[in-house]
């Protein structure tokens, strides 16, 4: 009797365990092959850059440079440091004034051209980036705001500039200005003895033919 009855609580707790086994294995979902490969490839990828924070890498070594820490006159950076602004997708650096330009000239003062290899230097960190410039005439100097049929239209003195700063990064530095560059003419306007190079990320199309 004793015998019969260890048998019959024995019974019961296989039973038992097996009752339990079930629950767990109902309870637990075991991936399927497919999905493991799927999330092993999501864990794997990596993490694009984001856009934003290359332009700020670009930005932060921008400012390191000596004609910022040195606050060499004509040349400024938008938005501004220290003052709040927001970096967004792209900041624009402008080179103006008699310190950086002649009159009536298009190409930069020669002891500009040092800043310049330093700027291409940006570029040449990370190929991704694009610059587009833009050029000014002054709208305050006759000898840049003249008529076209004395020379040079306004417009297109202003697009010169703009090309001689592609022109010298194409020269020294083997740029593309195809691809490197967007070149834009802006006419005159005052205080115009400028042109803006805006870095930026270009913007990337999809669709077929």
């Amino acid at each position: 009797m004793h015998n019969r009855s260890n048998t019959v609580y024995l019974g019961l707790a296989v039973l038992m365990m097996g009752l339990f086994a079930g629950q767990i294995r109902n309870q637990v979902q075991v991936p399927h092959s497919s999905d493991v490969k799927k999330n092993e490839s999501l864990i794997a990828a990596p993490r694009p850059e984001s856009e934003n924070a290359r332009i700020f890498t670009a930005y932060q070594r921008l400012l390191g440079e000596s004609f910022f820490t040195q606050k060499i006159e004509g040349i400024t950076v938008i938005p501004k440091p220290a003052t709040g602004q927001t970096l967004t997708d792209h900041f624009t650096l402008i080179l103006s004034g008699s310190e950086v330009y002649g009159s009536h000239d298009a190409r930069v003062q020669k002891n500009w051209e040092t800043i310049l290899d330093r700027i291409a230097d940006l570029l040449d960190d990370d190929p991704g980036l694009k610059m587009e410039i833009s050029g000014y005439a002054d709208a305050d100097d006759p000898l840049e705001n003249r008529n076209a049929e004395n020379g040079l239209s306004p417009l297109a003195f202003s697009f010169s500039r703009a090309e001689w700063i592609a022109r010298y990064f194409e020269t020294a530095h083997g740029a593309d200005i195809a691809s490197d560059f967007i070149l834009r003419g802006m006419g005159p306007a005052p205080k115009g003895k400028r042109v803006e190079l805006k870095i930026l990320i270009p913007k990337t199309t999809s669709g077929g033919n």
